[in-house]
């Protein structure tokens, strides 16, 4: 990867379905084939892909995706829809910033400015101003420790376990 460019990570097990922000992903490439930012893709179903784009196709194996995550300057999520996806808590983790569309749970991992950046209105052009302005003013460099310390907090075992015990007793609570 060139080290004067900052690099953006898109990964998905199939990086065509539209669930996953395919058609976006496309029309993202596409006008971003210019510009001075290095993509790295991470999945099946890449297809042709500009010059500033480098394709790693699917990766399995654990510790090679944490270096991925950790080589990125932040990941790109372009999903319509999600729950609480893996790879935006992996990223988070390897202290990869994450911008993202804010939908479904996604706003409970990304907080502004602190971890990544949130996109209300699900179009390529507003992601597109997105990723600009985070390479112009290279927001993702001041989110690296920031980043890492949201997904230690949001996503340790013991305090996911924590929350889960209190839900379950909140909740018999009620019918007792």
């Amino acid at each position: 990867l060139p080290q004067n460019l900052p690099v953006a990570l898109i990964i998905a097990g199939n990086l065509s379905e539209d669930r996953k922000g395919g058609a976006m992903i496309g029309k993202i490439l596409a006008e971003m084939q210019n510009e001075k930012i290095q993509f790295l893709l991470v999945g099946n179903g890449a297809g042709a892909t500009p010059e500033n784009v480098k394709s790693l196709g699917f990766v399995n194996d654990d510790k090679l995706l944490n270096i991925i995550y950790c080589a990125a300057d932040f990941l790109l999520h372009p999903a319509p829809i999600d729950n609480l996806p893996n790879t935006v808590a992996e990223s988070l983790t390897a202290g990869t910033p994450v911008l993202a569309f804010a939908v479904g749970g996604i706003p409970e991992m990304v907080f502004p400015y602190k971890s990544g950046w949130l996109v209300k209105e699900y179009c390529h052009q507003t992601i597109l101003s997105k990723i600009k302005e985070i390479i112009f003013s290279h927001g993702y460099k001041k989110l690296r420790d920031s980043s890492r310390k949201v997904a230690l907090e949001r996503f340790d075992s013991d305090t996911v376990a924590y929350q889960y015990q209190t839900l379950i007793e909140s909740t018999l609570k009620k019918y007792e």
